[in-house]
C-alpha cells in the first residue's frame, strides 16, 4: 500500500536499497562499485512496482483499496521524488566514504566482488556500500590464488624475453586494477600486426568490472560530447589510435592533457545538464 498523496514517502518504499543521485545521474551499488542507472531504466522500475501496489480512497465515508494505476503525472512526481531522497552533493568527488568516516583513505583501498583490500594494510575486509568508488575488479579476491604461467609465459614470448618492459606492463595494470590516478599518466601499448596487443587489452578488460569501462574513439576525445563517455568509468580504452581529417588535434590534447592531470571538467551531454567534475578514469591507447 502506498500513498497517492506523499511523494517522498512513496519513493523511499519503492527504491533500490543503495540508490543514489549524483550530478544528474542516477548511481547504484552494483559488484563493489557504484555504477550509472539510466533514467529510462528507474522509469521502468517505478512504474512496475506502482503497477503491484494499492492506494487508499476515501468517499467521504468510508476508505477502501484499490490499484494504484501509474499513470505520467504519478510517476513523473515519484521520479523527481526519488531524486530527492537519493541526492548526493555535486561537492563530492569519489571515490570518498558516504558515512564520512575518516578512514581508511578511499585511494588505498581496491574494492572487488566479495570484498575490499587495504593495499597500505595489506588487509582484506567485507563488501562496504559506503565506499562510493567508480573503481571494481571483475574477479573475486584470492590471497591463495596460484602464479599465473600460461600468462606469464605469453608475456615472455610477446617481449622477447625483456623483464623491464613486462615489469613496466604489469606495473600499469597494477595501477589500473587500483584505480590509481595519482602518476598523471596515461599507457600506451604499440606494436606491429599479430604482435599480441588485443590479448593484451583482452587481459585488462577481463580483470576490471565492465561497467566501469569504455571505448570510445580517439577522434571523439576531441570532441565535448564524445569526453561524456568517460563519465563513471575507471578506465579508458582506445583500441585503435586513429585520427581523422575531421579532428581536432589541440582540443584532442587539452582533453588528455586535463584527463591524465586529473583537472576539473565541464561536459555537455546530449539531452542533459552539464556535469562538472574531475574523471578519475585511466587512459590506455593501443
Amino acid at each position: 500500500i502506498v500513498s497517492a498523496s506523499d511523494h517522498l514517502a512513496r519513493a523511499r518504499m519503492i527504491k533500490r536499497t543503495n540508490l543514489k543521485h549524483w550530478r544528474g545521474d542516477f548511481k547504484d551499488w552494483i559488484g563493489g562499485r557504484y555504477d550509472t542507472v539510466g533514467d529510462s531504466t528507474i522509469t521502468a522500475e517505478i512504474y512496475s512496482k506502482l503497477e503491484h501496489c494499492t492506494k487508499h480512497v476515501s468517499d467521504g465515508k468510508t476508505i477502501r483499496l484499490e490499484p494504484f494505476q501509474p499513470n505520467i503525472k504519478s510517476v513523473s512526481e515519484t521520479d523527481k521524488a526519488m531524486r530527492a531522497v537519493s541526492h548526493l552533493p555535486d561537492s563530492l568527488n569519489q571515490p570518498c566514504w558516504l558515512d564520512g568516516r575518516a578512514g581508511p583513505d578511499p585511494a588505498d583501498l581496491i574494492s572487488f566482488p566479495n570484498g575490499i583490500l587495504n593495499l597500505k594494510t595489506d588487509t582484506f575486509g567485507p563488501p562496504d556500500a559506503a565506499l562510493f568508488t567508480p573503481h571494481a575488479v571483475a574477479f573475486p579476491y584470492d590471497p591463495a590464488a596460484k602464479e599465473p604461467k600460461e600468462c606469464l609465459k605469453f608475456l615472455d614470448q610477446v617481449f622477447t624475453h625483456e623483464a623491464d618492459q613486462i615489469s613496466s606492463l604489469q606495473e600499469a595494470y597494477g595501477y589500473t586494477v587500483a584505480g590509481d590516478t595519482s602518476q598523471e599518466k596515461c599507457f600506451s601499448v604499440f606494436g606491429d600486426k599479430r604482435s599480441g596487443k588485443d590479448t593484451l587489452k583482452n587481459l585488462l578488460l577481463g580483470m576490471i568490472a565492465p561497467g566501469a569501462i569504455c571505448g570510445p574513439t580517439l577522434d571523439s576525445l576531441g570532441t565535448n560530447f564524445g569526453m561524456s563517455a568517460l563519465i563513471g568509468k575507471s578506465v579508458c580504452i582506445i583500441g585503435d589510435v586513429r585520427l581523422s581529417n575531421r579532428s581536432d588535434p589541440a582540443t584532442l590534447a587539452e582533453n588528455m592533457l586535463k584527463l591524465t592531470g586529473r583537472s576539473l571538467f565541464t561536459i555537455d551531454r546530449k539531452n542533459q545538464s552539464h556535469w562538472t567534475g574531475t574523471l578519475p578514469c585511466i587512459l590506455w591507447m593501443i
